[in-house]
């Protein structure tokens, strides 16, 4: 194909086939590069089968890709071996493997270029494959003339750092000015050449200028170095964020021990996050029993003035009550009285029936069954006479009762704050701070009224 592609979709499958053809390429040379190194030392002991080790390069400077993978192999052992960083002809490696030495003397060092780029050629084809979307900038980073390019100022902790002014960081601080006027810009240099330095500053900046940054690698090493030099003492980012606050974070599993600071680690920030919420949860939880403890307090001062209301209700009921039940008596005492005299009308009723000479029988059976009935009627209403006094002399002892408590409950209340008072503070009791407690006040036990009201806390 002598031109680019067009669309997103055919940029991606153009390079998966330009990488293929890579691949074969050095598959048939080897498919990897090799390195010998010397005077390994151990800069940090992770444990007993990992370190990081610096070598220096016997070929002197040479193209070693930083964070690639390979193996060293030394004196019939061999560890798996991961670029940490690369500087002039010093090289730094993480290995793994058994009983890793403090000393490695001679070594040989195999990067395998071909892992990468089958990974790269995977990446690149699963777009392609399963339809994914491409976001707007994806055609302008193989198309520069459709993206815009342009320069603007670079922030005063950036332009005023206090680093050495020779025409190295001049470049360095010159290749910020454009990237960040411009929607794509490629930094591209030999190792040890300043990229890393360029990208922290220039995360910072954009920070500064209120941008939100994603700093991505294919491996985790590039990610860590970069945001290392973004964040370690004395670069311009720690001294223009506080960056306890958690607004940068790396994201992902982070190799132990690591030199980032705690306070950009997703989980170390997560826990110290967790710690705070425990530590405002507990606080809320405080306040929450304090206030409802003042709810509860009100709430009693609201019962006690309304069993107040419901004795002074009921001391004005019981009178009528008692009114009604005397006129009951009264009524049944009338009957009691007329159904006796209709016995004895009934007696004489009989008495003429026995002296009859025509029909007897008759007239003494009819009368006896009348006497009968009225004496039953007579019955009747002297149980009901005996029910309503009863009632009634309960009644008057409940009134005695209601009369008594309702003094006592009086005499309650008026030490307490009124009900129009209570319920505003009950209302606002979160605004104003709640209730006060001078009070501590107890009530006799009564078939109406509270048990007991406790002010005293």
């Amino acid at each position: 194909m002598s031109t680019l592609p067009e669309s997103a979709p055919e940029l991606s499958r153009w390079f998966a086939e330009a990488i293929r053809e890579e691949v074969a390429e050095l598959e048939r040379s080897g498919g990897d590069q090799r390195h010998e190194l010397l005077h390994g030392r151990l800069i940090t002991r992770i444990n007993a089968s990992e370190a990081i080790m610096e070598f220096t390069l016997a070929g002197g400077s040479v193209r070693i890709p930083d964070d690639s993978n390979g193996k060293l192999k030394t004196h019939g052992q061999e560890f798996t071996a991961d670029v940490v960083s690369v500087s002039v002809d010093m090289v730094r490696l993480r290995l793994q493997g058994t009983s890793v030495p403090d000393n490695i003397e001679r070594a040989e060092l195999m990067i395998d270029e071909l892992g990468l780029l089958r990974r790269l050629i995977e990446v690149l084809s699963q777009p392609a494959d399963y339809g994914f979307a491409f976001g707007p900038l994806s055609a302008k980073v193989f198309h520069p003339s459709r993206s815009i390019t342009g320069s603007a100022e670079v922030p005063e902790s950036i332009r005023h750092e206090h680093l050495p002014e020779n025409e190295a960081m001049r470049e360095k601080r010159d290749v910020i000015q454009p990237a960040l006027g411009s929607e794509v810009t490629f930094i591209w240099g030999p190792p040890g050449t300043g990229k890393t330095f360029t990208i922290a500053r220039l995360v910072t900046a954009l920070i500064e200028l209120g941008e939100r940054v994603l700093v991505t690698s294919h491996t985790k090493a590039a990610v860590d170095q970069a945001l290392y030099e973004t964040t370690k003492a004395g670069a311009p980012l720690s001294k223009f964020i506080d960056l306890s606050r958690g607004e940068v974070l790396r994201l992902g599993t982070v190799p132990k021990p690591s030199k980032l600071p705690s306070t950009v680690l997703l989980e170390d920030v997560l826990t110290e996050r967790a710690k705070e919420l425990r530590d405002q949860k507990e606080q809320l939880e405080s306040r929450a029993k304090q206030f409802r403890d003042r709810e509860k307090y009100a709430q009693q001062i609201l019962a006690a003035w309304d069993n107040l209301s419901s004795l002074a209700i009921k001391s004005r009921e019981l009178p009528q009550k008692i009114h009604d039940g005397t006129v009951q008596i009264d009524l049944n005492k009338n009957q009691v009285s007329a159904s006796r005299t209709q016995v004895l009308v009934k007696e004489r009723d009989l008495a003429a029936g026995e002296r009859a000479w025509f029909g007897r029988a008759g007239k003494v059976a009819r009368a006896t069954a009348a006497i009968a009935a009225a004496r039953q009627t007579v019955g009747k209403f002297e149980q009901s006479v005996a029910a309503w006094e009863k009632h009634v002399t309960e009644l008057q002892t409940s009134l005695g009762h209601v009369e008594k408590v309702f003094v006592e409950q009086q005499a309650i209340c008026e030490s307490l704050p009124s009900r129009s008072q209570t319920n505003e503070q009950l209302t606002d009791s979160i605004g104003t701070g709640g209730y006060k407690r001078p009070y501590s006040v107890t009530s006799r036990k009564a078939r109406s009224a509270p048990a007991r009201i406790d002010c005293s806390s």
